[in-house]
């Protein structure tokens, strides 16, 4: 059995650490110098100094090299914090405009892509939460305060909830992030106003309510 992420290679044949570490050095230079669709096993291979095949039978694939460069911190994925301007809803989408633009950037997707395969269909529990660790929840953890302060100063009503809306563009972002999904300004704006409605606005002093016939009652 493949044992890729502990160090070994296969049972009984341990992987050589100086080795392994080159590589993932090397596959983050690659992939910042040139994206992910221009890196290849063998430009990976000559800048570590190592053999191709030898990587195939560490990794299998360059998504699984490219997987582990992002899991030990070779190549980052980079996000900002939400602004906070005091108007959750513009906010969102300034931010949310930015990252679609991040996430469009074609050495982005592809390791995000990367990311995703790697994660997949593996019996490797690190593994398989590695999109989780590296994308949906350092993502989580940018919006969920700007979120909440939102409901503290009455821009998200009081019957929305946070964990829910969190959750809902995250999702969203993810699938965004494997090419799933669109997200130019119109739909982004879409988004926003559909998960962060307006709060009612408060009854005008000595409007009353509605009255049995519709009219206003006495306050």
């Amino acid at each position: 059995m493949t044992e890729r992420m502990s160090g070994r290679a296969r049972a009984g044949r341990p992987v050589n650490l100086e080795l392994r570490s080159a590589v993932l050095v090397a596959t983050g230079e690659l992939l910042a110098e040139h994206g992910y669709d221009s890196v290849t096993m063998e430009a990976i291979a000559t800048r570590a100094g190592a053999a191709k095949q030898t990587l195939y039978r560490i990794w299998g694939s360059k998504a699984e090299v490219v997987a582990d460069a992002v899991l030990q911190g070779s190549f980052v994925l980079q996000a900002a914090p939400v602004p906070n301007t005091g108007a959750l809803r513009a906010d969102l989408i300034s931010w949310l405009n930015s990252v679609s633009g991040y996430l469009r950037q074609p050495g982005v997707s592809s390791v995000v892509r990367a990311l995703a395969v790697a994660s997949a269909g593996t019996a490797d529990r690190e593994r398989a939460d590695a999109f989780e660790r590296v994308l949906t929840r350092p993502v989580s953890r940018l919006i969920v305060d700007r979120i909440a302060n939102g409901r503290s100063t009455g821009d998200l009503p009081g019957h929305v909830s946070v964990a829910a809306t969190v959750d809902l563009i995250v999702g969203y972002l993810t699938l965004v992030s494997i090419g799933q999904a669109p997200l130019d300004e119109d739909r982004v704006r879409e988004l926003v106003v559909i998960l962060v409605p307006e709060s009612p606005a408060p009854l005008k002093a000595g409007a009353g309510h509605p009255g049995p016939d519709g009219g206003r009652g006495q306050s």
